[in-house]
């Protein structure tokens, strides 16, 4: 990471949280807080289930 990056040049990381659908569906869902809630935990789950490295789940877990 280097805080000196451009925003434009920022790479995104292909092992994060991926919402499966765009920026403004996601604006539409946060409009529904009960709607944007479960298609975020439902994503989250799927990304800590197959991507999270161990310290990742950890840090999820903490949280409680």
């Amino acid at each position: 990471m280097n805080p000196e990056t451009d925003y434009w040049e920022l790479k995104k990381p292909s092992t994060g949280p991926q919402h499966r659908f765009g920026f403004m569906v996601m604006t539409f869902f946060a409009f529904f807080p009960r709607l944007f809630f479960a298609v975020t935990e439902r994503e989250l789950q799927h990304w800590l289930k197959h991507y999270a490295t161990p310290q990742e789940r950890a840090l999820f877990a903490s949280y409680g």
